[in-house]
């Protein structure tokens, strides 16, 4: 499934590098930017799975065998534990930029002066650790007799993250713009998360309806004059230890 999540972030990618006003952003990335990214893609797509399998899987054989595929693999159980991910984040998200401690695990998502889909996955090394859904995946698929289901959700959770963080808004007076964002996160939400100075609004990554319900959710019809925070972080602090 890592695959297609693959697939779907180097697709994004593509649409941007054949769009000029987007190549010309993308291409100007310093070589930093081009390192800390690339290095980040990599761990997402395959140093954090690994750490899934091992770690969560290796735990819950020794603890608790039995409950290996205890839990039916059906769509509508594979869709309330992806809500419970995506809630569970949402909260982990909010306690990030709430907590001195967790925002400097975070900081560096926030530092890119543009966003685009290469910075979804900028994140220090051991932020991953404290990141829940990594864990809750994890478990899930462990409990589930067939995570199929839930892994193709997990794989549409993905694209929709992915999304958020590119610049392909639809117009904001919009019919589909408007029905999506009722419940899903779009990219004209989630960049006023990462705008200058106005971070502590949109926390949902997949499901917008997190925001309505707990009054953190902002909707403008146009978009961020500026992004990215003051951080200024050497390469090795954005890749692994950010103290």
């Amino acid at each position: 499934m890592k695959v297609i999540g693959a697939i779907i972030f180097l697709s994004f990618l593509g649409f941007a590098l054949a769009l000029p006003g987007h190549r010309k952003n993308l291409l100007a990335r310093t070589n930093a930017d081009w390192l800390v990214d690339l290095s980040s893609a990599f761990t997402h797509f395959f140093i954090a799975p690994l750490l899934q399998v091992t770690f969560t899987y290796g735990v819950f054989r020794y603890f608790f065998p039995e409950l290996q595929g205890a839990v039916s693999g059906s769509l509508a159980i594979s869709l309330g534990l992806y809500a419970i991910v995506d809630y569970a984040w949402y909260w982990n998200h909010r306690l990030f930029h709430g907590d001195p401690f967790f925002w400097k695990l975070h900081r560096a998502h926030h530092s890119p002066k543009v966003v685009d889909v290469l910075s979804t996955s900028r994140n220090p090394f051991i932020t991953h650790f404290f990141r829940v859904y990594l864990w809750l995946v994890g478990l899930f698929v462990y409990l589930l007799a067939d995570p199929g289901y839930f892994l193709w959700v997990s794989v549409f959770g993905s694209a929709i993250i992915f999304w958020g963080h590119t610049p392909f808004c639809l117009p904001a007076d919009s019919q589909i713009e408007k029905m999506i964002s009722r419940l899903l996160v779009t990219p004209r939400q989630h960049l006023w998360h990462h705008s200058r100075g106005n971070p502590n609004c949109n926390f949902g990554s997949v499901f917008s309806l997190w925001d309505r319900i707990h009054g953190t959710l902002f909707q403008s019809d146009g978009l961020p004059l500026a992004y990215g925070e003051s951080v200024n972080l050497p390469i090795l602090k954005q890749l692994l230890w950010p103290f």
